[in-house]
């Protein structure tokens, strides 16, 4: 996202921490670390040598790797020596750009590649007082770190990625399919007043079993118990 310093609009909103819940409910802000990837990659049984594909891969999650996807180092980056010029999180920053948001420069992969980009990594930019892009990103990291950040939900509540067979990846996907339009459909509903909260909710939970919730839940319990094993 690219603003400008002129360019006040976001100035004029602020980040809420969530509402209490009903009757002094514990109520979280969403954050899914296993739902934010853009880029994936496969290894196919046409693959030659899947073994140096994969080490490929791994190097790619490198600290080393997330700089050269930036691009040349002294072309379009370069590591910060300076202690004092601190990051988006008030630690030294680790590097900065000279060249950003350059679509059509051959030395970067403008992010679009396997990466594994770390805390200490996206952060580690200098904050610029006067930058549009710089300030946005530090009121957001602000308010994140305020607001939403000491909500999330705690680790174990989250389901994490889970490896299945090709019969299982199947199945979850027709359940997925009438599963999540009928989440969206009742979401709405729910909200806009059509459907009461108090009377239809028997029927909503009717329906979600019809539709193969419990199947769904037996096929990812099993999945999740072989992951911890």
């Amino acid at each position: 996202m690219n603003m400008e310093e002129d360019n006040i609009d976001w100035y004029n909103y602020i980040t809420l921490a969530p509402l209490e819940g009903y009757d002094n409910q514990e109520v979280y802000s969403f954050y899914n670390p296993y739902d934010n990837f853009y880029a994936s990659f496969s290894i196919t049984d046409a693959c030659e040598d899947p073994v140096r594909a994969f080490l490929l891969a791994d190097s790619m999650m490198s600290a080393e790797a997330q700089y050269k996807q930036i691009g040349k180092e002294g072309v379009v980056w370069e590591y910060v020596d300076d202690p004092a010029i601190l990051g988006l999180n008030g630690e030294p920053a680790l590097y900065q750009y000279i060249v950003r948001d350059d679509t059509t420069n051959p030395d970067t992969w403008n992010g679009n590649a396997l990466s594994f980009r770390t805390d200490e990594y996206r952060l580690g930019t200098p904050y610029v007082e006067g930058d549009g892009n710089s300030m946005l990103e530090k009121t957001l990291y602000d308010a994140t770190a305020k607001s939403v950040a000491p909500y999330y939900l705690p680790g174990d509540m989250l389901l994490p990625d889970l490896a299945l067979d090709e019969a299982d990846a199947s199945e979850i996907a027709l359940i997925e399919t009438s599963l999540n339009d009928y989440l969206i459909e009742m979401k709405a509903a729910f909200i806009t007043g059509e459907r009461d909260l108090e009377t239809y909710w028997d029927t909503y939970l009717s329906e979600l079993d019809k539709i193969g919730i419990s199947r769904w839940l037996e096929i990812k319990q099993s999945a999740l118990d072989e992951r911890n094993n």
